[in-house]
């Protein structure tokens, strides 16, 4: 876990230098373009829309980034403390990685700014982390079948960076159908088994929030409505687990009391 939370840290702070740093604008104090940092400081006009429109996308860029660290921190430490990833869809997982890698990809390719996708890489990481903390507490995992999810998913990046720009367009749109099937198995899970297991609530929550945030940025950052259409696919769905969450949280609580007691004997 310490481990963890070192390559955290210095990928939200890399982000953040990064967000920082390079943009097409010119910021000053970080959050104000120089046009705009006139408007609100020389000529003290505080309510320009456009310009509070910048410095709130700015401002929540950042917060989202800096967010982004702590985002899988809660489902980490869930995983941790019970020493199982009981309850939790691998599919969920697996498919968390997918999501979160063409968007990078697709916003580096179009030189977005960094700090409208930077917490993207910075969750893609911990979701690489989660898989391998399944690999460690699943005692069925064999390292053949880590190995060749790897070499797949290698190939998978391969391909996102080497395609073609025609078909740059799909990837944003890859994302969204990876995270919707991706809460899907997720969700039949919680609605067969009657409770959602080991799944943390609050990294829930802060993706939701997260994601609606990061919608409203990128429209003013950039406009591109179909990194907005997946974003707000992973909002619903994120929406609709937390409800299953606070439906089975009785369920949840017995059936984690169960599975702790059935670790002892």
């Amino acid at each position: 876990m310490k481990s963890s939370l070192l390559v955290l840290i210095l990928m939200v702070s890399l982000g953040v230098v990064l967000a920082s740093s390079k943009s097409e604008k010119k910021y000053r104090m970080l959050l104000w373009t120089e046009q705009c940092y006139d408007v609100h400081f020389v000529e003290f006009d505080f309510f320009n829309v456009d310009c509070l429109k910048s410095f709130i996308s700015r401002g929540l860029s950042f917060g989202i980034i800096a967010g982004s660290s702590v985002l899988k921190l809660p489902q980490m430490y869930n995983f941790y403390k019970a020493k199982s990833t009981f309850g939790v869809s691998s599919t969920m997982l697996y498919l968390d990685v997918v999501s979160f890698t063409p968007s990078p990809i697709y916003n580096i390719m179009k030189v977005h700014p960094f700090f409208t996708y930077g917490e993207q890489i910075i969750v893609l990481t911990e979701n690489i982390i989660l898989i391998l903390m399944m690999w460690y507490y699943d005692k069925n995992n064999s390292m053949g079948k880590s190995f060749g999810i790897v070499v797949v998913y290698a190939c998978l990046v391969v391909g996102f960076i080497y395609a073609p720009e025609s078909m740059w367009y799909t990837y944003p749109l890859i994302g969204a159908a990876a995270a919707t099937f991706g809460r899907f198995p997720q969700i039949m899970d919680n609605y067969n088994n009657k409770h959602t297991g080991t799944l943390s609530a609050f990294t829930f929550v802060l993706n939701s929030l997260g994601g609606a945030a990061r919608m409203f940025t990128t429209m003013n950052e950039t406009g591109d409505l179909s990194i907005v259409a997946s974003q707000a696919v992973g909002v619903v769905g994120c929406l609709v687990v937390l409800a299953q969450m606070f439906t089975y949280r009785a369920e949840t609580r017995t059936a984690l009391q169960a599975k702790a007691a059935k670790q002892e004997d």
